[in-house]
């Protein structure tokens, strides 16, 4: 993972390729992070996001949907399961994996508060 120092201005950023959902390479570029880390973790996570790969965060694949859907969603329904989602999903979901969560779900069925919790989660993943 190309990541680079910026004597400059003291800071990290990352330059790399990575095929868009229409099979063409694109260059990104992005500067600005404090740390190493920070630069590679938001490599890591573009690629992932660009592939529509299922490895990403719970969150991350919240911010995808709201991308998505900004186009078809009135500002304020928006602003509403956004807040629900904020608020009962990503306190107890955000950094899980997508592709763990079915599984997290088929556990989680047996304790109480589950049917709420599903509840919220297929109200604010409705489309209308």
């Amino acid at each position: 993972m190309p990541v680079y120092k910026d004597t400059e201005r003291g800071s990290w950023y990352c330059q790399f390729y990575y095929e868009d959902w229409t099979g063409k390479r694109k260059k990104k570029y992005k500067r600005g992070f404090r740390t190493k880390k920070e630069a590679q973790d938001y490599e890591s996570e573009f690629k992932r996001v660009a592939n529509a790969d299922m490895d990403m965060s719970v969150a991350s694949f919240v911010e995808v949907y709201f991308n998505d859907k900004s186009g078809e969603l009135k500002e304020r329904s928006q602003r509403n399961k956004r807040y629900m989602i904020q608020s009962h999903v990503i306190p107890y979901l955000g950094e899980k994996k997508m592709k763990l969560l079915r599984q997290i779900l088929l556990r989680g069925r047996m304790k109480s508060g589950i049917k709420t919790f599903l509840k919220v989660i297929r109200e604010c993943c409705r489309t209308k």
